[in-house]
């Protein structure tokens, strides 16, 4: 059978492309081999669901592994007088010694990929986006090279606004470096301004061995813009939200997705399982259901400017607290994918229920989504679920401003007000469900095909051919 790399270098990734792996391996009569080139938090659970669906896995969590954040991050509030320390501080935030660390990480994972494409014929390359802090653009440089295309199967889509709220506070792509600025005087387009503060993309250092090797995308602030040979794109939200940062038409199939398809298959079963779901949890079956995906943890210890909360479990009281005020509803929670349920039992009482459940077998379930600046919000505008979109953080992001079903709060008062409103007011509820269902289509391609469309595009690059005649 024709082999399929995926490559998953962090958990949100392996959400979806588990799916599709599942698809392929079921459907297709394909050979799918799931690749951990890093460790993260929920790894060790993801290998085991790979090793229940019977699906083929290399761990690659091994070696001299050198973090990007660990080169990049430079923590200038620490004080120490010690001379020595001091030089050596110095020294590692140098450029000379971070190009060296970027250069010794690209030639560490080079390695350790041509190894793994030595050892087997890989027919495609799939990753859940093209990040370079996740790496995804060395893969899809030394699979070119091996003459393997490339596909992404992204469950989001961002824009320059939600990278420079990212970084905006590392004083690693801050300007106030002289190296910095000399690379934004000479790579312009490297540079991001946002109501008067400018950054830029990457620590100089990077970008200089970037450049070397060739792994600078086209549009530097957009997300998933590189050099895969096409990206699958799972609705016309996403297929237009990439058109308008500046990707390729040529490079973008719309096809839809795995998750809408199980979404499809839970919202013609809805009354079976909502009753499964209820006795599962002893939760009351005549009660709506509030499903809250939880927001992680970006306090970071110190909390966020702008934001309302310095500490994450009062972010979390406060957050939750509001949802039970209705006794006609009950509250399920729906961890982050980075999020492990044993810390977050305590948070389990008569009313509130932490599931680790899949989300998208909640959300055709639910009457209200509650959740923070999240993918998964998209999900529930294709099931024509209301949607409170609390940016708990403030990073303001646009994506979903023009979507009337889904009703934006960025403090606790207001949220609040919107919680008790949508949970007692009948008419109001119902008007924003029948807002919802206007966007539906847009959002999600709920017909139950994607899978096959997904199948057919897969097979498309599975024929025997140059990289150069996919261009």
């Amino acid at each position: 059978m024709k082999k399929v790399l995926f490559v998953i270098q962090v958990d949100s990734y392996f959400k979806g492309l588990v799916e599709v792996a599942k698809y392929i391996k079921n459907k297709q009569d394909l050979d799918p081999v799931i690749y951990f080139p890093r460790t993260y938090p929920s790894v060790e659970k993801d290998i085991s669901t790979c090793f229940n669906n019977n699906i083929e896995y290399i761990k690659g969590f091994y070696g001299n592994w050198i973090d990007l954040q660990d080169i990049s991050s430079e923590n200038v509030s620490q004080k120490n007088d010690n001379p020595i320390q001091k030089i050596i501080s110095s020294v590692k935030n140098s450029f000379i010694y971070k190009a060296l660390g970027y250069l010794k990480q690209y030639n560490c994972e080079k390695k350790k990929i041509q190894s793994l494409l030595n050892g087997d014929k890989y027919e495609l390359l799939i990753q859940g986006g093209d990040n370079i802090g996740h790496n995804n653009s060395i893969f899809i440089n030394i699979c070119h090279k091996n003459n393997i295309p490339s596909v992404l199967i992204p469950a989001w889509m961002a824009g320059p606004l939600e990278a420079f709220e990212a970084y905006k506070d590392n004083p690693a792509n801050s300007l106030e470096k002289t190296t910095n600025k000399i690379i934004g005087y000479l790579f312009p387009y490297l540079l991001f301004e946002h109501l008067g503060e400018k950054i830029i993309r990457w620590d100089s250092a990077h970008i200089a061995i970037m450049y070397l090797i060739g792994l600078i995308p086209p549009k530097p602030w957009a997300l998933h813009s590189g050099y895969a040979d096409c990206i699958f794109a799972e609705s016309h939200a996403m297929y237009d939200y990439m058109i308008k940062e500046g990707l390729p038409a040529s490079q973008i199939k719309l096809v839809g997705s795995i998750h809408n398809d199980i979404m499809s298959e839970v919202l013609s079963k809805k009354e079976i399982l909502k009753k499964y779901i209820c006795k599962k949890y002893n939760i009351d079956q005549s009660n709506g259901i509030i499903l809250t995906a939880l927001p992680p943890d970006q306090l970071y210890g110190s909390g966020r400017p702008d934001c309302e909360f310095n500490d994450y479990n009062d972010l979390l009281s406060k957050w939750i607290n509001p949802l039970l005020k209705s006794d006609k509803y009950n509250v399920i929670i729906s961890l982050h994918p980075s999020h492990q349920i044993e810390d977050y039992e305590h948070l389990n009482n008569h009313r509130v229920t932490v599931s680790d459940e899949r989300i998208i077998d909640l959300i055709p379930l639910c009457d209200i989504f509650v959740a923070s600046i999240s993918a998964t919000i998209q999900w529930a505008i294709a099931c024509g679920k209301p949607v409170i979109n609390y940016d708990v953080y403030r990073f303001r992001y646009t994506d979903y401003e023009e979507v009337r079903g889904v009703v934006y709060v960025d403090n606790m008062s207001e949220y609040v007000e919107v919680i008790t409103r949508i949970t007692n007011n009948t008419k109001y509820y119902e008007n924003i469900c029948k807002i919802q269902k206007i966007y539906s289509n847009y959002w999600g391609v709920l017909d139950g095909k994607s899978g096959e469309r997904i199948a057919d595009a897969i097979n498309g690059y599975m024929k025997t051919f140059t990289i150069s005649e996919l261009k």
